[in-house]
């Protein structure tokens, strides 16, 4: 028998899509007739069985399309069915109820052999859900129909709604596609997906169907049959595993199994754990073990980070695919790694230095050590350094190093051998960073600039804020402007606007008080005149300790100004006594202090000329007048 109308089949068709298409241009009511003119095979319960041999009298098709088209295997047992040359399990194939893509149907395409795989379910050309229930009777289709656009009741596949699906999926089944086809031509395997190149249709569909009872099983569901349509909605999880490659799937063993071993109070075997891998896609796998390779590299180094490398290694192949490092190992390998007796360790798990976990219940060995702690101590090779000892080291007070030591500032990299105790390689690196605020920096001889020394004693700073500032200095070195001779770190040179701006900060806005006697050593007087000064409104007073505290700030600027007549004397090079003589301070801005025992005049600054002029003018010729540089006095 021979059809009136012929056609040949498209490089993408199915048998059965093949079959309906010439049942459709020859104008039968259902494929039922074409099937029978086929063989007598079609009517079993497996209609996968159908040999497309008897289309060549059927319909003239050549013997390269009668191969590609067969769904009878050549060499397998008869539960296997074959798909475009490939040999599946019976469940890997769903004929009995066809599923379409509308947006094909409507481009005219012909019913791809793709669709009839059980765990196809999008569309990869246009990213859409496949169709497997009419819209119009909200029956199943089924392929006993006349027209391929048609379902049985009349209403068009090609309007029927399609819902999008997410690129991880249409990845995924692009990948199946193009093992179904073998034709990068015709079915392009996506780019980001050469890590399943290797794998053939068998095998890939084999890898999908048991990540997906893993999902199912993990959600808590019992072991389903071996149906494919069980585990449909699990299959955007095992997308998203085996597309982003290989952080997905890092995320997917991380999603399924770190609440289940964190929570668990033994720790399951790894092989049974990992049986899904290690016995049902490798050891019952006909092929090289090398296929599943990529899965067993990640399953172990996740498995690094939870079980010890004799739990895991148990023969040659699993040494090798073993990382370098794993997290957990049993208290020998952990003397060996940390080189001390095994009380000791036992002492440091103890007390909480090296962290250690119990796997078993009843069992005295059961315990594992962390591995990663133990590598990330650093040992000290020297004798343990008290504090006491450290501080003159360092160049600070015992009590600003505990405040550094408290605050994070001294970096504590090595382990010491007492509990308490520095160690020499942190003492010297932090000692170091210290020593280098004053590397290459010359004292400082300026208005405004003043030691930590002097700093802390104006401010009668305590130990925790001469480490805040200390820490600052660290964090930013331009902030040291120079260096006075001595040892320590209080020799350090800064500006007294900044550490003025620091304490006012660290105060909340209090200003800043020296002593009358700090003030009177400044102004180059006396301390009653000091006091007359303050008394007299020329230098502010804040309340402190129940006494009236100048304020630095109105010190310097007072300083600033004016001169004790004395002091600009000697710098003149001549006496005080002869200054007071020869001047007649009312040519000039003064302030004068008169006090029980003598008078204090302050002369300002913008008269020195003026002053200079005049004690020249009076000097004996015959003696040199000594000049001297200006002299600038600190607290």
């Amino acid at each position: 028998m021979r059809l009136v109308v012929t056609a040949r089949p498209a490089p993408t068709e199915s048998l059965m899509g093949f079959a309906l298409r010439l049942t459709e241009l020859n104008g039968y009511p259902s494929t039922a007739y074409v099937l029978a003119a086929m063989g007598k095979e079609w009517y079993r319960p497996k209609v996968g069985r159908l040999d497309a041999a008897g289309l060549a009298t059927l319909a003239g098709v050549g013997q390269g399309d009668i191969d590609r088209l067969t769904h009878l295997p050549a060499e397998r047992p008869r539960a296997y069915v074959r798909v475009y040359g490939s040999d599946l399990p019976g469940y890997e194939v769903n004929l009995r109820h066809p599923k379409v893509c509308p947006a094909c149907l409507a481009e005219g395409r012909p019913c791809e052999a793709f669709w009839d795989l059980a765990q196809a379910a999008v569309c990869p050309v246009h990213q859409v859900q496949l169709v497997s229930e009419c819209p119009g009777c909200h029956k199943r289709l089924l392929w006993a129909r006349s027209k391929v656009r048609q379902c049985k009741c009349g209403f068009d596949l090609a309007t029927a709604p399609v819902a999008p699906a997410t690129p991880a999926l249409a990845e995924l089944m692009a990948v199946i596609r193009s093992q179904v086809y073998q034709d990068d031509a015709l079915a392009p395997p996506p780019s980001t997906m050469g890590h399943l190149a290797h794998l053939d249709l068998r095998r890939l569909c084999k890898l999908i169907w048991v990540m997906s009872g893993v999902v199912h099983q993990a959600g808590g569901g019992q072991r389903a049959p071996k149906a494919r349509c069980h585990y449909r909605d699990h299959l955007e999880v095992v997308a998203s595993a085996l597309t982003r490659w290989p952080v997905g799937f890092r995320d997917f063993l991380s999603a399924t199994y770190d609440d289940v071993l964190q929570n668990a109070e033994e720790l399951p075997r790894f092989p049974a754990l990992f049986s899904w891998l290690l016995v049902r896609l490798i050891k019952n796998d006909e092929g090289a073990r090398s296929g599943f390779a990529f899965l067993e590299r990640e399953v172990y180094r996740f498995g690094a980070q939870h079980w010890t490398r004799g739990s895991m290694a148990r023969d040659e192949d699993s040494q090798r695919l073993l990382p370098e490092s794993v997290r957990w190992g049993t208290m020998a390998e952990a003397r060996e790694a940390i080189g001390l007796h095994q009380l000791t360790l036992k002492k440091r798990i103890a007390s909480g230095e090296i962290k250690s976990r119990r796997i078993k219940k009843n069992s005295t060995r059961a315990i594992v050590v962390d591995l990663d702690a133990i590598r990330s101590l650093k040992l000290t090779q020297y004798p343990a350094v008290s504090i006491r000892d450290a501080a003159p080291r360092i160049g600070v007070s015992i009590d600003t190093l505990k405040e550094l030591r408290a605050g994070g500032v001294f970096n504590e990299e090595y382990r010491p051998a007492f509990p308490g105790s520095l160690t020499h390689e942190d003492v010297e690196a932090f000692a170091e960073r210290v020593r280098g605020l004053g590397t290459n920096k010359r004292a400082v001889n300026d208005l405004g600039v003043t030691t930590l020394d002097a700093a802390f004693s104006t401010w009668t700073a305590s130990p925790t804020e001469k480490s805040a500032l200390l820490a600052r200095l660290l964090a930013d070195p331009a902030m040291v402007l120079g260096r006075k001779r001595g040892r320590g770190a209080g020799r350090l040179q800064v500006s007294e606007a900044v550490v003025a701006a620091y304490f006012r900060h660290a105060r909340g806005g209090a200003a800043v008080c020296i002593s009358v006697a700090q003030t009177a050593e400044r102004l180059g007087c006396a301390a009653a005149v000091v006091t007359w000064l303050k008394r007299g409104g020329h230098l502010e007073t804040r309340r402190q300790h129940g006494r009236d505290m100048p304020c630095l700030a109105s010190v310097i600027a007072f300083d600033k100004c004016y001169e004790a007549l004395a002091r600009t004397a000697k710098r003149l090079g001549t006496t005080a006594k002869s200054a007071y003589a020869r001047l007649n301070f009312e040519a000039f801005d003064h302030v004068t202090v008169k006090t029980t025992q003598h008078s204090t005049v302050f002369v300002h600054r913008r008269h020195e000329a003026a002053i200079r002029a005049a004690l020249d003018g009076g000097t004996d010729q015959s003696r040199p007048a000594h000049r001297r540089q200006p002299i600038t006095n600190r607290p």
